[in-house]
This record gives structure tokens, sequence and C-alpha cells, in this order.
């Protein structure tokens, strides 16, 4: 998706658009329909415009951080230890799932 800075009236106000295409299931399919050996581009007649702020509108000034309090340090912590918990949880899911996926397989074979 590529910002382009449109100008508009004397009256200096800007206005930053977006543009992209909603169409990519249709590129993908006229993608793989060609043959593997011959290159091409291809642009989507449908366009979608979509309004975003300029890059001089965005702060982007540096500032000091704030030490944590005591009390926000160890929400922090408490936050990290969670999600280890559920990353832990999911992912002994998952190994589950894909065992008994595997299992089913040799049985069937």
């Amino acid at each position: 998706m590529a910002a382009t800075y449109i100008p508009s009236s004397p009256s200096y106000t800007r206005e930053c658009y977006s543009f992209s295409s909603d169409s990519e299931d249709d590129c993908q399919q006229d993608y793989n329909d060609q043959s593997p050996s011959r290159k091409s581009v291809q642009f989507s007649r449908f366009l979608v415009v979509h309004e975003t702020w300029c890059n001089d509108e965005y702060d982007r000034t540096s500032t000091e951080p704030a030490r944590l309090s005591f009390k926000e340090y160890s929400e922090l912590l408490q936050l990290r230890c969670d999600l280890r918990r559920e990353m832990e949880k999911m992912m002994k899911a998952a190994a589950a799932e894909q065992s008994t996926t595997n299992n089913q397989q040799q049985n069937q074979e």
C-alpha cells in the first residue's frame, strides 16, 4: 500500500491517500493461470482509496521514558508470566492435536 501526497486547493490543507486493490484473489488466480516461464505485470482495475494522515502530521519526537513504579513493574512481570503460560498451553494443545492427527493417519494406513 503506497501513501501518496495529493496537494489540494490553495487553502494549504493537505490530504494524504493510500491506494490499494481489494481484488487480490483475482490477481492471484490470474497469476496462477499463467505459465511459470512467462513474466508479466498486471494492474487491477478496481482502485480503493484510503484516507490517511500525512507524514508531517505524525509526532515523531523522542521522549525520555519514565521509570516504572514497583506496582507497574510487578504487573508487567505478571503479564509476561501469564503470556508464557498461555503460550505453553497453546503449544501443548497443538502438539497433542498433531500427534492425534499422526496417529489417525497411521491407523488408516
